[in-house]
């Protein structure tokens, strides 16, 4: 019997993409933990897989029913930082969209 694996702490996320299944919407990373809070990214494709949106979720929700944390956000897509606060309450606030826009505009 395989033992499981073990999650580390991190201070990084990041993700494959796959290649885009017929009518799928969204791709999500595998649960990376940072200071005891599990993270995700969640890649969803819209306007016919033209437009891309990447964001960062807190999946703290998936353990506890009312949590709040705090993020510092760098992005390597942009040049940026940025504190973003993440509650059980909002749903709104449990995910960051960290880029938005083309396919290509990452290249640039």
């Amino acid at each position: 019997m395989a033992s499981p694996s073990v999650e580390t702490e991190s201070s990084k996320i990041s993700m494959v993409v796959e290649r885009w299944q017929y009518y799928q919407v969204e791709q999500l990373s595998p649960i990376h933990h940072f200071n005891g809070y599990p993270w995700r990214l969640r890649l969803a494709c819209m306007k016919g897989c033209n437009k891309i949106c990447l964001s960062l979720i807190c999946e703290k929700s998936i353990e506890a029913e009312l949590w709040e944390c705090s993020a510092m956000i760098k992005s390597s897509l942009r040049n940026y930082a940025i504190k973003h606060n993440f509650t059980s309450w909002d749903k709104n606030s449990q995910q960051f969209r960290m880029w938005n826009g083309n396919l290509d505009e990452g290249d640039k």
